[in-house]
This record gives C-alpha cells, structure tokens and sequence, in this order.
C-alpha cells in the first residue's frame, strides 16, 4: 500500500469517528484529522447555521418559516441553534468528541487493526462530493448533541419532541420508506422513551425498567447480522445480551435528569456496546449520519458515570430514527437522490475485532465475578 492510498483509506474511518484526536491515538489518523480540520476551515461562515437550521426542519423542530414550533423549544433556541455558530464550535465538537473516544480501548484495538487495510469500496463511493457530505455530517452532529444535551437538561423536552413526530410521522409517508427491522425498532425505543416521560412525571423509576427491553432491543440487531452474515458481530451482540441491567436497580440519577442503568463492569459494557453499535449500522449507506448518535459527546463521554450511558444513547436514536426517516420522506437527508458508502469487507473487519473484544469483556466480568464471590 503506497502513502497515498494509507491516507485515503483512512478518510472514511475518520468520517465515522467524526473526529480524533492525534495524541495518544493510532498514528495514522493524525492524517486524518487533518482532512476533517481542512474541511470545516473551508466551510462559508454561514454554513454551520445554515444546515443546522435544515437538520431542525428535517425533524419538524423548526417550520418552514424557521419558526420553532413549540414555545418550550423557542425559549432554547439559543442553545440549539446559536446565533453566532461558528467553525470554532465545530472544532471544539470535533476535540470533544476526540478526548471521550480514545478512551474507548475496544474501540482502539479496532482502529489499530483498521489501519493495515483498504477499503476500496468505501474510498471509491466516499470519493463523490466529500467536503459536502463531511460539512452535512458534522452540522448533524452539533444538532444532535445540542438537542441530545437539550432533552437532558429537561426531560419536557423529549415530550415536546415526541408529541411534534408523532404528528409528523401521520402528516407524511414516514412509514413507506421503513422495512420492518426500522419498524421494530421504532415501536422498541419509543416504548421506553414513553416510559422515560411517565417516569420523570411521575418521580419513580421501577429498578427492572430496561431489563427485559435493553437484551430484546440488542436481539433485533443481532438477527439482522446473523442474517446477512455478519456473525462475528452477531457474537458480540449476544455477550452484551448475556450481561443485562441490574447490577443494582435502575434509579434517578441525583438530579434527576437521567435514569441509571447499571451493568456488570459498566465502562467495559459501554465500550462494548459502541462499537458493537458502530459495527452494525456500517452496513447503512447513509452511515456517516447514522453513526453520530453514538459518536457526540454528550453519549459518547460516559466515562465519569457509565451507568448513565443507555439513557443518553437511547435519546439520541429517538431523534436520529425520525431524522432519518423524516428526511427520506421529503427527500432532505443529504440533498441527493444516492449515498451508498457501505463496504462488506470493513464492516466485517469491524465485527470480527469486535468478536474478540467481546471475550475480552466476557473474560473479565468473569474475573470480576469470581474476585467478588470470594470477598
């Protein structure tokens, strides 16, 4: 493989990280780095503004008048959508984003192994209006992560969000562009997101909530992998079913503003669960997008408390889901008709340093078992 072709594979790599960090990090991937930080310094200083303000009305947030459509929503639209957006908050996304992925050792091991390959289907599809996609890509993954931080904050704005796609899911032909998995999956997280409501209205979070749903909604994804194959994938799937909440009882967080969800060594859990996650939806076309929920900071920095992972991730598929199937239904996902960048071989790569990071996880909470039996 000549210099070239290392920095190019390594483009699309770097469009699934949406950023990293060079320090302490592979050393390919400064490179990288260097590409995505090229791409926002070209960016017209309206840019960032403008299509953040399309992601807002791709999910129905802001109307066709760029009028926020509920008052909740309006007395934040600074923090949504600032005024003053600028390429500075773009990089500060990118060194966040950065600082809470390296941390990821699953992850590291994954890029690691990455680095010694060519993807040629995924530099030949990602060749195709590149600096468009990356300014979209990263517009996306300011809205999510203001939103994701918004709901956080207050969850009457996950009620304002539901109430608002609800209505916008019979208002267009949201369901004919969603085969049945998407549909299993959106009955599968809006279930417990009304749940999520009920509990914040109510002050009380039953310490089973998500034991049942979390392994059944990890289930679904496992059957579409082992379906097309991708078993090693399907693999890591099972050992994260295998280890379920309630290592202790779900409950508030102390503020109450997110609900903790606890499994056997959980940073471990949620190492293992991104990058099962990212693994999955890179056999999406549009999975660039689609790998920004799991990849913003307000989901991907658990590491001060990784109990609160499932809750932050599970906010962040509810607006990605309509995100997605909103702007199929007006034809606003990336501005044009085709956006094809799966490749087999790197998904397969994914799932197969996956496997083994899955009994590594596997090995330890083992370890840990037997370390507490005898205590």
């Amino acid at each position: 493989m000549n210099v070239k072709n290392i920095k190019y594979s390594l483009i699309p790599i770097f469009l699934i990280l949406i950023s990293f960090n060079s320090y302490g990090s592979p050393p390919l991937l400064s490179k990288v780095v260097n590409i995505l930080s090229e791409t926002v310094n070209n960016m017209a200083d309206d840019t960032l503004y403008i299509k953040m303000q399309e992601h807002y009305q791709t999910l129905r947030l802001l109307d066709a008048e760029n009028q926020w459509v509920t008052p909740r929503l309006s007395s934040i639209s600074n923090r949504l959508l600032p005024k003053n957006i600028s390429k500075q908050d773009a990089d500060l996304l990118i060194k966040e984003t950065a600082n809470s992925l390296e941390k990821n050792e699953y992850l590291m091991s994954f890029l690691e192994k990455a680095e010694r390959y060519t993807f040629k289907d995924l530099i030949n599809k990602s060749s195709h209006n590149r600096q468009q996609h990356l300014t979209d890509v990263i517009a996306y993954a300011l809205v999510q992560q203001y939103l994701t931080t918004a709901m956080y904050d207050d969850w009457k704005i996950i009620e304002d969000c539901k109430t608002i796609w609800t209505k916008a899911r019979t208002e267009t032909d949201f369901y004919s562009h969603m085969g049945l998995f998407s549909k299993v999956k959106l009955v599968s997280v809006e279930y417990p997101i009304s749940r999520i409501i009920s509990f914040h209205k109510e002050n009380y979070v039953p310490e089973y909530f998500t034991k049942l749903l979390l392994p059944l909604n990890i289930l679904e994804a496992v059957a579409v992998d082992t379906e097309n194959g991708y078993l090693d994938n399907a693999i890591a799937g099972l050992v994260l079913t295998a280890n379920n909440p309630g290592e202790l009882p779900s409950r508030f967080n102390d503020n109450h503003k997110s609900i903790l969800i606890s499994m056997p060594l959980p940073k471990k859990w949620a190492d293992l669960y991104s990058v099962w996650n990212l693994a999955f939806v890179s056999h999406y076309e549009h999975f660039p997008y689609t790998m920004v929920k799991l990849l913003i900071p307000k989901v991907s920095n658990y590491y001060a408390e990784p109990d609160e992972y499932i809750y932050n991730r599970a906010l962040a598929l509810y607006t990605h889901i309509h995100f997605t199937f909103l702007g199929s239904a007006d034809r606003a996902l990336t501005g044009e008709t085709t956006f094809d960048w799966s490749d087999e071989a790197f998904t397969k790569l994914f799932g197969e340093v996956n496997r083994n990071s899955a009994y590594d996880y596997e090995k330890s909470v083992i370890k840990y078992r037997l370390s507490h039996s005898e205590e």
